[in-house]
């Protein structure tokens, strides 16, 4: 079974496994350039089950990939800003740019990989 570590916000790296649990975090967006190619982060298809782990290595969460959107950065909409960051898309392009801005140039026309996901069962 695949596993990735999440990692959150510097000073609380468990925030964005904690968004993930309350249900505010329901999708992951990545660079195509990077898709399946960084380290402990495997390519996932739809239907693929994956343990989240937080950044200690304990397991959290069992999600399911239930979607898988190619588009461009340019096109992300509000549900795409809502489903990653819990935010308006203004806010999700901001962190964008920011997070990304430091390897690559972050335009409209960068293609990015959407997952999308369902829990499935979150670990105690």
């Amino acid at each position: 079974m695949k596993s990735i570590i999440i990692w959150g916000e510097e000073g609380d790296e468990d925030s964005h496994i904690n968004e993930i649990i309350a249900g505010k975090k329901r999708a992951f967006c990545t660079p195509a350039l990077w898709f399946g190619k960084v380290d402990d982060e495997p390519e996932t298809v739809k239907g693929d089950t994956i343990t989240l782990k937080d950044p200690s290595g304990k397991e959290k969460v069992l999600i399911e990939i239930t979607e898988i959107r190619h588009l461009k950065f340019g096109d992300a909409d509000e549900k795409l800003a809502s489903d990653v960051l819990d935010c308006e898309l203004q806010d999700f392009r901001d962190a964008h740019h920011f997070y990304w801005g430091e390897d690559i140039d972050v335009t409209d026309e960068l293609p990015i990989v959407a997952e999308f996901f369902k829990i499935i069962e979150v670990y105690r």
